[in-house]
């Protein structure tokens, strides 16, 4: 034997180690880790976590929102609801633009109760919550689509993506009723790829909001903004509902039960800092046992959904506050890049927002309210096909040796 030649065994022990790497270089399955949250503006953020300015460019969960023209302000919370374990091994792949599957409940976090002071926001003063994050559901709750979970290039092209009705990758939606635009303005600009697809994130469990009296006076009749507070129940559903990225223009129907309006209510001493609100426990409602002196009228809500892109969501919308132009803007970018490690491994870095809004229809009026969503997502190579390339590498190396010292 020449000492070029590799003997029948070590050949297809060679043959599989180089079957393995090319697998692994295509990453036909990756080990996904990442997280997303919800905002409202600003401030408002679900879940609950404290805010810290960021960078749009490196986070897909980095929302700017802006008032009246001015520079939007970038934040985002220290946390989001986080892939179940810590990581899912899907398919999927390592290079910019491959399509790969998220599974159901990939995503999951229980309900713990939250409470936090809503700074710089002109209607709410503190949220209270104990909702319960999941997602994605495994498909839609009507018309399932049989592409729900799947992210891919031009995904809103293809039959049974969930984006029927979507005349263009870049796009402002119509009101289905009336084929105008809606209240709010919603704009979508599909990004390199056109690279997307549609999963409903899901919420449970119950909240309660703390309405500032500055809103409130202007229907009772208020002289001023405190101690006069409204708290008013949000959620209230024991099951899931489908809350984001269910489709193009889905749409779901909620209800909000009365609340009350009090007046003399304690706070705790206000917020000296924004990022995050502190010292700990400023600017809470302390005491809610005043007079009653109102109610707040139980409402409807029909929320309208989009899917989910790597390109920019932006949503506009016009109106006033106590008479005055309060012009507001909330804007998530995604992207999809990839890094390498230090031992030269390749890294998939994918951000995900989608954006929806919601009418809130009530004796009192109607409300025209908004949201961005955002979902930061890395993807590196499964670790049992990288366990199995190095067993296979060093199967070959031992009986190399062995064969040499034979």
């Amino acid at each position: 034997m020449s000492r070029f030649e590799i003997p029948a065994a070590g050949a297809a022990i060679l043959t599989m180690a180089l079957g393995l790497s090319a697998f692994t270089a295509t990453a036909q399955t990756v080990a996904m880790s990442g997280q997303y949250h919800q905002s409202s503006g600003r401030t408002v953020n679900l879940p609950i976590n404290p805010l810290t300015p960021c960078d749009p460019s490196q986070s897909a969960r980095c929302h700017g929102a802006g008032v009246n023209g001015g520079t939007p302000a970038y934040v985002e919370p220290s946390s989001g609801v986080p892939v179940a374990g810590g990581h899912r091994i899907i398919p999927g792949g390592l290079g910019v633009g491959d399509a790969f599957t998220v599974p159901t409940d990939a995503f999951t976090q229980p309900g713990v109760r939250s409470s936090t002071p809503i700074l710089n926001n002109v209607a709410i003063l503190q949220l209270d919550t104990t909702f319960s994050y999941a997602g994605p559901a495994s498909g839609r709750a009507r018309t399932p689509a049989p592409l729900t979970r799947v992210m891919s290039a031009m995904n809103w092209t293809k039959p049974g993506a969930g984006q029927a009705g979507r005349l263009a990758a870049n796009t402002t939606p119509l009101d289905p009723a009336t084929q105008t635009e809606f209240f709010v303005g919603l704009s979508f600009d599909a990004g390199p790829n056109e690279f997307g697809g549609t999963m409903a994130m899901l919420l449970a469990g119950s909240g309660r909001v703390y309405l500032n009296g500055v809103i409130l006076g202007s229907a009772a009749g208020a002289t001023s903004t405190r101690p006069w507070v409204g708290t008013n129940p949000v959620g209230g559903s024991p099951t899931f509902r489908t809350r984001d990225g269910a489709g193009w223009g889905y749409t779901t129907m909620g209800g909000q039960p009365p609340g009350v309006i009090i007046n003399n209510a304690g706070f705790a001493a206000p917020c000296t800092q924004e990022f995050p609100p502190g010292p700990a426990g400023c600017g809470l409602v302390t005491d809610f046992t005043g007079t009653t002196i109102g109610t707040i009228p139980a409402a409807t809500s029909t929320r309208w959904l989009y899917p989910w892109t790597t390109g920019t969501v932006e949503v506009v919308r016009t109106g006033t506050v106590g008479g005055n132009p309060f012009n507001q803007t909330l804007t998530g970018m995604g992207y999809d890049t990839t890094s390498m490690t230090t031992g030269g491994g390749t890294v998939r870095n994918i951000g995900l927002v989608t954006g929806g809004y919601y009418r809130r229809t009530s004796a009192s009026g109607v409300d025209n309210l908004f949201t961005v969503t955002g979902m930061d997502l890395q993807f590196v190579p499964e670790p049992g096909a990288l366990a199995s390339l190095v067993f296979g590498v060093g199967c070959l190396g031992a009986l190399t040796h062995r064969r040499r010292n034979g």
